[in-house]
């Protein structure tokens, strides 16, 4: 009788333990999901409140005797006083 109750608490503690697996994997899969939510909003009110502000290439050529006050190269920077290869890239 007592190697019975023995196997059986060994059973629910596997059964716990792959409930509470499931439950950190689901926890996991929220808050993954709701990351790509928050990042989605985020852009679409950045986006949404600078329509007729932002300027692309094109529209800064079209009319040079504008002054922009600055200029944003997604992906670029500035090491010290040189820039990045791919702001150097850009910049030539």
């Amino acid at each position: 009788m007592k190697q019975k109750k023995d196997e059986n608490f060994s059973g629910e503690e596997s059964f716990g333990k792959k409930l509470l697996v499931k439950r950190m994997l689901f926890a996991v899969l929220i808050a993954a999901i709701l990351a790509v939510v928050f990042a989605v909003a985020l852009n679409l009110i950045v986006c949404l409140t600078q329509i007729g502000r932002m300027r692309s290439l094109e529209d800064s050529l079209k009319d040079p005797d504008k002054d922009y006050d600055c200029i944003l190269v997604l992906g670029c920077g500035v090491w010290g006083e040189t820039p990045s290869p791919l702001l150097s890239d850009r910049l030539d």
